[in-house]
């Protein structure tokens, strides 16, 4: 059986200091070139150089008449690829306008009368035109190394009449729970259906295993077993601070196991940890719910970004919203970051309201529009004080 671990051999990792710990431990996977129509989801393993310009020509804005230069309202409708003084000829939304053209009549602002076609009033010279280059500028980088592949990213790849591109190799993730509750069936397993979410999103593979009993033995054999078959394991519980704390332990006394992060310095789930395991990294989530996912948010989703090339930050600004009520945090951990969940509770104003509930409480979670992130040293907030509010990918 092994042996308690004092509480003084956690040493809380910064976030900030986590995130040179993962650039500096793990690298993405590999490169493969993907079809763009299925490139969505999926991170570019190279910047993107547009290879035309885009529009290819000055084009309509508007269905109407390209109208050449003239002192006039009156211009002459004609059918060409150029255009005379004074002239006009018909165009469509998106197509290319006639050489000579200065500005495009919209139709429903057009007067005809026989041969002729009579503007209201002198127009702006490049009115609705748009110019050749305005969207993209060939040569000009479209998209980064690193960047996420958005169904309006591939858009403009396939535009540009990009047909493949390289992205980095999926990271295959298995998730182990814990638990001998869950083993016996005396209670369902659930949080691998967060944490499942919470790495889909970043182009991961995820597997979730059976649950395992509290017992070190099986947590080494399920670790052992995931790591020579995935790229990441990912435990759920078995994580404490007292004889429960098993899953850091059987994993630190695997072979080729180094620790790299004892605890974080975040609230909740400061007892998240990372084992490098024969270069492949465990991450371990404690189990109580909002710990869970706290531990996803600073640990699990930035590793995956940067195995696929990205900064170790997945979490993002949504907008700000106003308290409406003063917080005060009265709790033990005042020096660490702390993430709490926060309710919408008037759309027209803006106001937000902050749970402040233990970490297995799971409504705070299911009734968020998001999360605040109490920086150390921040114990109140004043009523009607702009918070950032923030979400994580797969988490809303």
């Amino acid at each position: 059986m092994l042996a308690p671990v004092p509480r003084s051999l956690f040493k809380y990792v910064d976030p900030q200091n986590l995130r040179s710990i993962l650039r500096r431990y793990f690298n993405p996977l590999g490169v493969e070139e993907v079809d763009v129509v299925s490139s969505i989801g999926r991170f570019l393993a190279e910047d993107v150089i547009a290879p035309k310009d885009l529009p290819e020509y000055d084009v309509s804005h508007v269905d109407g008449f390209a109208l050449s230069r003239c002192n006039e309202l009156s211009y002459r409708l004609v059918v060409g690829s150029s255009l005379g003084r004074c002239e006009a000829t018909y165009v469509r939304t998106g197509e290319p306008v006639p050489e000579g053209t200065v500005a495009v009549l919209p139709v429903e602002a057009a007067r005809v009368v026989g041969d002729k076609v009579v503007a209201p009033r002198p127009l702006k010279e490049g009115f609705e035109i748009v110019r050749r280059g305005l969207d993209v500028a060939r040569s000009e980088v479209v998209a980064r190394r690193g960047s996420e592949i958005t169904p309006a990213r591939a858009r403009l790849l396939a535009e540009l009449g990009l047909s493949t591109v390289k992205v980095f190799t999926r990271p295959r993730v298995l998730v182990v729970p814990v638990g001998s509750e869950f083993v016996s069936s005396s209670r369902r397993e659930t949080s691998s259906l967060i944490v499942r979410s919470m790495c889909e999103p970043l182009a991961a593979e995820v597997t979730v295993s059976k649950p395992v009993e509290d017992s070190a033995e099986a947590i080494r054999e399920a670790v052992e077993g995931g790591i020579g078959n995935y790229d990441v394991v990912a435990t759920i519980g078995g994580a404490s601070l007292g004889d429960r704390d098993l899953t850091f332990r059987a994993v630190s006394s695997l072979e080729g196991a180094e620790v790299l992060a004892r605890g974080i310095a975040v609230q909740p789930g400061r007892v998240t940890s990372l084992v490098s395991l024969r270069g492949k990294p465990v991450v371990m989530l404690p189990g109580l719910i909002q710990s869970t996912i706290s531990g996803a948010v600073f640990l699990l989703q930035p590793l995956l970004k940067v195995m696929q090339g990205g900064e170790p930050v997945a979490h993002y600004l949504v907008g700000l919203l106003r308290l409406g009520h003063d917080y005060t945090y009265e709790g033990r951990f005042a020096a660490f970051t702390r993430l709490r969940f926060v309710k919408l509770v008037s759309e027209e104003e803006g106001v937000a309201e902050i749970f402040e509930a233990p970490s297995p409480l799971q409504r705070p979670i299911a009734e968020s529009h998001g999360f605040i992130l109490l920086e150390p040293g921040v114990v109140k907030l004043a009523k009607h004080s702009l918070v950032k509010v923030y979400r994580a990918p797969g988490l809303y």
